[in-house]
């Protein structure tokens, strides 16, 4: 098959990362892959890597009738089968490009709806009507898609309370690549990051996160000063950055959480510096379904989270880790200090984790959805150009 899929951001975030594992591995099993992306950046750096052709098409608004012409060109000129789009802009943006083009096959990914992207609320007139607004056209627009691909149980059950037909919308949860054992390289590399954090034999908390209003580390914060005051040693490692680092960065210096807490900033090695932790954390506001969380639960971390839609279809409350109210930093601190306390239990949930992961947010099993789904909607077509065979 040849297929277009379409990035929303150029940089490496949950949406990319689930694009990039798609683009490599339907490259690998014999499909025709092109990718465009907003600008030239790490995402399609890492693609060129994997030999996928890159196009830089910018999408900067809903209305941008030169990005939608742009890509009906593209379509036609590679004779695309499938369009893939994945978030809210391109979406739009791609579902019109693939109605001029009067061809293709097109599929929508929704990783996270308005809904839950504003924590269910507006706070302000102007937030809702931009939210009716975009609502709107979403579901204007997804007439023109054959399937719309929901992340999980919960972006399915927002997208049809939003108006969209429930026989269009399919639920293929997200899935991660799954570390092999390491390798020598991969013991000397966390060696080297446990000398070089001066990490001793206390206990290890930490999180990977934007550091942004959804991802309220201010939270995550003010529970660690309450877990400090009764486990002294234990050292929090923050990896992440984002528009509010310097005021997180003030409150742990107010909280006298500079022996304890380390803002490690964007870190490449972030896969081994997960591995140092005891027990992974996330105090999101909302989710759609976290990758973070998956790839925390595959190392077999026991994950203390807030229970928001995705991240509760993730984290089985109790036998993987804990779930916590919202912005209860009290409950965090009390989950923290319970694991910290009985490690056998922080082991036990870190292993059912990965069994979990195993069974149910494995990346190939992503892989085969999507492309049984693409396969399907082509039968359906009556479609098999490109020489591509369609099992019977």
């Amino acid at each position: 098959m040849k297929i277009l899929q379409v990035a929303y951001k150029s940089e490496i975030t949950g949406g990319e990362m689930i694009l990039f594992n798609l683009a490599t591995r339907l490259r690998r099993r014999g499909h025709h892959l092109v990718v465009t992306c907003p600008t030239h950046g790490p995402l399609s750096q890492l693609l060129r890597e994997e030999a996928i052709d890159v196009r830089v098409i910018p999408i900067k608004k809903t209305y941008d009738v030169i990005a939608a012409s742009r890509l009906k060109n593209l379509m036609l000129r590679e004779r695309v089968e499938v369009l893939h789009t994945h978030g809210m802009l391109v979406n739009i943006v791609g579902r019109i490009a693939a109605k001029m083009a009067h061809r293709s096959i097109s599929i929508s990914t929704v990783h996270l709806t308005r809904e839950l992207a504003g924590g269910g609320r507006a706070e302000n007139l102007r937030q809702w009507l931009k939210g009716k607004y975009y609502r709107s056209l979403d579901n204007f627009t997804a007439r023109f898609n054959d399937r719309i691909i929901a992340c999980s149980e919960s972006v399915r059950k927002d997208l049809i309370d939003q108006g969209m037909r429930p026989d269009k919308v399919v639920v293929i949860k997200n899935g991660i690549e799954f570390e092999r054992p390491q390798s020598l390289v991969a013991r000397e590399h966390g060696r080297a990051a446990k000398k070089e954090l001066l990490i001793g034999t206390g206990p290890v908390v930490g999180t990977i996160s934007r550091f942004s209003k959804q991802k309220d580390v201010h939270t995550y914060l003010y529970a660690l000063s309450n877990v400090v005051r009764e486990y002294p040693t234990v050292r929090c490692l923050i990896v992440g950055d984002g528009e509010q680092r310097g005021e997180l960065e003030h409150l742990s210096h107010r909280l006298a959480l500079n022996r304890n807490v380390t803002f490690l900033g964007y870190r490449e090695d972030a896969r081994q510096i997960l591995d140092l932790f005891d027990i992974f954390v996330l105090s999101s506001l909302w989710e759609g379904l976290p990758l973070v969380v998956l790839e925390a639960m595959a190392a077999s971390k026991p994950v203390i989270a807030t229970r928001v839609p995705g991240t509760e279809e993730a984290v089985v409350d109790g036998e993987t880790g804990i779930l916590v109210p919202l912005r209860d930093s009290t409950r965090l601190a009390e989950s923290i200090k319970k694991l910290l306390a009985d490690r056998e239990l922080a082991q036990r949930m870190g292993k059912a984790g990965r069994r979990r992961v195993d069974k149910y947010f494995s990346v190939e099993r992503m892989v085969d959805e999507t492309e049984r789904l693409y396969v399907d909607l082509m039968r359906s077509r009556g479609k098999n150009r490109g020489g591509f065979q369609l099992e019977a």
